[in-house]
């Protein structure tokens, strides 16, 4: 479920500055393409151990994967704060209503920005219920999308303007 790949720096230079190595071991962990978390030095087993934990699916990930409503609910048992489950359940009881369609169809369609635009769009004037799961599918793209993507930094700003 982990791939370890070992890179001589003094060989690779260009990765460790593109990486800001400053020590050795560095042990960079990523998933699909984008930096999630990062140690540098020796550690006990104990937290090496810990950190590998830490990169694998949760049962609820798992579960959030699955897609299905039942599944979804149960991720919520395993995890009440998952922002994948909450914006996956959210989304699913949403999906008729007028003012969140228009951008949940974009999202579901690939149509990221469109779709975040959309939804920050039906802020406007949407009572204190809507704001929150318009907030939750948001912050469910956000966490989809990684929290280095430049979409997400920018409508992280922007839902917070709106709502704030």
């Amino acid at each position: 479920a982990v791939e370890l790949v070992k890179v001589d720096v003094d060989q690779n230079p260009q990765v460790s500055m593109r990486f800001r190595v400053q020590g050795i071991p560095a042990v960079k962990a990523f998933r699909d393409g984008r930096l999630v978390d990062e140690f540098t030095g020796a550690v006990p087993r104990a937290s090496v151990d810990s950190f590998l934990r830490g990169l694998l699916p949760s049962e609820a990930d798992r579960l959030v994967a699955l897609g299905d409503e039942a599944s979804i609910r149960r991720a919520l048992e395993l995890e009440p704060d998952h922002p994948a489950a909450r914006a996956a359940l959210t989304r699913l009881e949403s999906a008729g209503d007028p003012a969140l369609g228009p951008g949940l169809s974009a999202l579901d369609a690939g149509e990221t920005e469109r779709g975040l635009q959309l939804l920050l769009d039906a802020l406007a004037g949407a009572d204190a219920a809507l704001r929150d799961r318009i907030r939750q599918v948001m912050v469910g793209v956000f966490a989809d999308l990684g929290q280095d993507h430049p979409l997400s930094a920018e409508y992280r700003r922007r839902l917070s303007a709106a709502l704030y």
